[in-house]
């Protein structure tokens, strides 16, 4: 007998009870829920249009958002989340009694109940301050028949979606930051991508919204499979959405190639493991059929296998992390370790060519990068921010011992700040191909070293040297 995918609803007391039958997998439904871009399409009843003005999925975020009625008129709406379990419930307080929340307050839980790899229960449970408050909101704003309606809406914008979504999970053994750094770190991707017995190159890494990441996996009998996608979404140590494509001269074995593929992966905290739900979803059934021949599930399922044999090897600690410490009240010492021999990182830290593509923040572009790399040469290099300022940065070379140590001034120059220089001892030392930098900043007042370090330093510096480690992997060793 087919499932019954009608919704039913029922007022009990202060509560309005509503529960559907949706024909998707419980992670589909999940993120449905919670994208912001999706919720506009299917929030509200009949007729109705949502525009969320601010969403920030935690305890204690705010949901903002207005919903605009089929005859013009704009429903203010205002919530805190109280509670949010992925994906299996998620719950708020609609903060009643002001202009922005109508004059109506309520707490609402979503509970989405697993039934099986294609079927997820959802119940919506609104809470009133009184059985008459409830009867109010039914009169007034024809709250029960709404209910319905949205979900009835919902359930309408998700199941198609789910007969062209592939669904996989995985748990790992490891602190969300961790599992993070192994999935988006080209030093780490090296390590395990791809079927056991797979060895995968990245050929290129441009990892912001709208870069391009290209790898290469090659087989045990030396077959080439290239692979690349385009970054739609980042959301740093959350979320990350990607095309998937097959690159020139990927070989099927003559079988029809999946196309119009776009993944989201969502990474959720579990205390002390993470969980990595990825949402596959192609332009047709038709394309879905193909990937699933194809042993797209056992493929990811043998690449995590060999990415849980690399974080266990991590013990905890990611070892191509950025650290800083500090030594005293004007040094402070930056270290990072890259997957590269000790000429090429010192090649990409001193030439012109190579700085401009890795040299500050990836939404930044640098407008000017010019390098006189001998004692007394001058470095100047000009970052342009989205919003259009320009960020000047300067020095001059103290030292050089290639390609082991060099020392330059650091100087941000612009008023106040351009007559308190810096001076920055970068030392490279090679283990096993691997190189340790170790950055020595040497500041004239602990003024200085405050102001450097409240200016947002530290990410900076970690986006910085990512970009490098990226740039690393592509460049001819």
């Amino acid at each position: 007998m087919a499932a019954d995918t009608q919704s039913d609803a029922q007022v009990s007391g202060c509560e309005m009870i509503i529960t559907r039958t949706f024909d998707a997998p419980r992670e589909l439904v999940w993120s449905v829920l919670t994208d912001p871009k999706h919720i506009g399409e299917w929030w509200g009843p009949e007729g109705f249009t949502t525009t969320t003005e601010r969403y920030e999925l935690r305890v204690g975020g705010t949901w903002k958002h207005m919903m605009h009625g089929p005859d013009g008129t704009d429903y203010p709406n205002k919530s805190v989340f109280t509670e949010v379990v992925a994906p299996e419930r998620l719950a708020y307080k609609h903060a009643g009694g002001d202009e922005e929340s109508g004059g109506v307050s309520f707490t609402s839980q979503i509970t989405l109940e697993k039934l099986s790899e294609s079927q997820t229960k959802v119940t919506l449970r609104n809470t009133f301050p009184s059985p008459e408050e409830v009867q109010r909101v039914i009169e007034q704003y024809g709250a029960l028949e709404g209910g319905q309606q949205s979900l009835a809406r919902w359930a309408a914008f998700t199941e198609p979606r789910a007969t062209r979504t592939i669904v996989i999970t995985r748990v790992f053994d490891a602190l969300r930051p961790l599992v993070w750094s192994a999935f988006t770190r080209p030093e780490h991707i090296t390590q395990w991508w791809g079927p056991r017995g797979f060895d995968t190159t990245v050929t290129e890494y441009d990892f912001r919204v709208g870069g391009t990441c290209k790898y290469v996996m090659t087989g045990p009998d030396g077959a080439q499979y290239p692979v690349k996608g385009q970054v739609l979404e980042l959301e740093r140590g959350e979320k990350l959405v990607m095309t998937d494509e097959f690159d020139e001269g990927f070989d099927a074995g003559g079988a029809d190639l999946p196309t119009g593929i776009i993944t989201s992966f969502l990474f959720d905290d579990l205390g002390e493991q993470t969980r990595l739900t990825m949402l596959i979803e192609h332009d047709s059934v038709e394309s879905r059929e193909q990937h699933a021949k194809m042993g797209v599930t056992e493929g990811w399922g043998s690449s995590f296998d060999c990415m849980d044999d690399h974080l266990q090897l991590l013990t905890g600690t990611d070892p191509y992390a950025l650290s800083l410490k500090v030594l005293s009240d004007t040094e402070v010492e930056l270290t990072r370790r890259f997957d590269a021999p000790r000429e090429l990182v010192f090649q990409a830290l001193t030439s012109a060519e190579h700085l401009q593509r890795w040299w500050g923040c990836r939404e930044f572009e640098c407008t000017t990068c010019e390098v006189d790399f001998r004692v007394g040469g001058q470095w100047r290099i000009v970052q342009r921010a989205p919003d259009g300022t320009e960020h000047p940065f300067c020095g001059e070379y103290l030292e050089i011992d290639s390609p082991n140590r060099y020392a330059n001034t650091f100087i941000y120059d612009v008023d106040f700040i351009r007559d308190h220089p810096s001076i920055e001892t970068i030392t490279l030392t090679e283990t096993d191909g691997q190189t340790l930098l170790v950055n020595h900043i040497k500041y004239d007042s602990v003024e200085s070293r405050d102001g450097h370090m409240g200016s947002g330093m530290e990410s900076g510096a970690t986006e910085s040297m990512d970009r490098l480690g990226e740039l690393l992997l592509v460049m001819d060793k």
